[in-house]
């Protein structure tokens, strides 16, 4: 008889494999950087080398009938300072791309291990070539994110995700998160909405026209004011609707099975996928409110029961089974 021999996944520390990842992108330039624990080496400083290179003389040209010359001694100092130039502007590339690093290292250090799946070579290449370029603080940490995610678990973030995230600007990522507390999951993980009602997106300062749109170019949500979300209820049969801290049972009215409709705005994929890095508390006044939008829009056909939720494993829910508020209207 045959024997299955069943091989367990091969476990290592999240922050070996990070510099391995890095490795992969620049090679050895970070590991100074690794076995000095990350916090005190500082091999050189941007601001020091800047000065030291910059030279602001002009160079003397003259214009004859040869054309346009110039002496070879001031050709000389050109091309140093367009070495100067150069050189700035790699060292200002490799501490954007070493601040980067230091970021994703701090959100693996002290994680448990995680499965040596590798991290594709193409994605390695994008995500560095992309983050030479980001100096802004706030940038550099959701770019560390990022790279931690995709060290613990390989395929977490898309090249277009990549691609959205280096066209976006601080502002942009700022509005991205100041939607995030307001952001509702239906029936699964896999969909986050925000309500296309614009009395409720106003009452809570998600203009469309400052915020929804811009993020829509962005490529982060869907604004199309005709997105609907169809559901189909009965009676027995609750559907949740909820944050992290509260979840709506929605249930049919009648005996037959009865559908209802409401607007929203739905995050796109790459929107999901940044979403995911951004620790939000949910807004629960606005949670009610959308509920009570919900339940007014389908009027006489739905009821809701609001529950504080205790915790979300796996796409379960468990919820305090005395509701914290019950939404109902007459059937008429």
């Amino acid at each position: 008889m045959g024997k299955i021999v069943e091989i367990a996944k091969i476990l290592v520390s999240p922050t070996e494999k990070l510099i391995d990842v890095i490795r992969a992108a620049i090679g050895k330039a970070y590991e100074p950087r690794y076995e000095k624990r990350m916090s005190d080496a500082k091999a050189y400083e941007i601001t020091t080398v800047a000065n030291a290179l910059r030279d602001s003389s002009d160079i003397p040209i003259t214009y004859s009938k040869e054309g346009l010359t110039m002496s070879t001694t001031d050709f000389d100092e050109f091309k140093k300072r367009t070495q100067s130039r150069l050189a700035y502007q790699e060292l200002t590339k490799q501490k954007n791309i070493e601040s980067v690093a230091d970021y994703a290292y701090a959100q693996l250090e002290g994680a448990a291990d995680v499965p040596n799946d590798p991290v594709d070579q193409d994605w390695i290449n994008r995500f560095f070539n992309s983050v030479a370029d980001v100096s802004n603080e706030d940038m550099q940490l959701l770019w560390g994110k990022i790279l931690a995610g995709e060290v613990k678990q390989p395929g977490s973030f898309s090249l277009r995700t990549l691609e959205t995230l280096r066209n976006m600007s601080k502002k942009d990522a700022e509005l991205f998160v100041k939607i995030a507390p307001f952001l509702v999951s239906i029936t699964s993980d896999s969909q986050k909405v925000l309500s296309s009602d614009d009395e409720l997106c106003e009452k809570y300062g998600l203009s469309y026209g400052k915020i929804i749109m811009i993020l829509d170019e962005c490529g982060l949500i869907n604004s199309s004011a005709f997105l609907t979300f169809n559901l189909s209820l009965t009676k027995e049969q609750e559907i949740p609707v909820y944050t992290l801290e509260r979840v709506a049972l929605l249930r049919g009215l009648n005996d037959n099975s009865v559908k209802i409709s409401f607007g929203v705005h739905t995050l796109t994929k790459v929107g999901l996928e940044l979403f995911n890095l951004i620790d939000a508390k949910p807004n629960n006044e606005y949670f009610s409110d959308f509920i009570k939008n919900i339940e007014s829009a389908n009027k006489g056909k739905v009821v809701a029961t609001i529950h504080s939720v205790n915790t979300i494993q796996n796409g379960g829910i468990n919820y305090k089974k005395e509701p914290i508020e019950i939404i109902k209207s007459d059937n008429k």
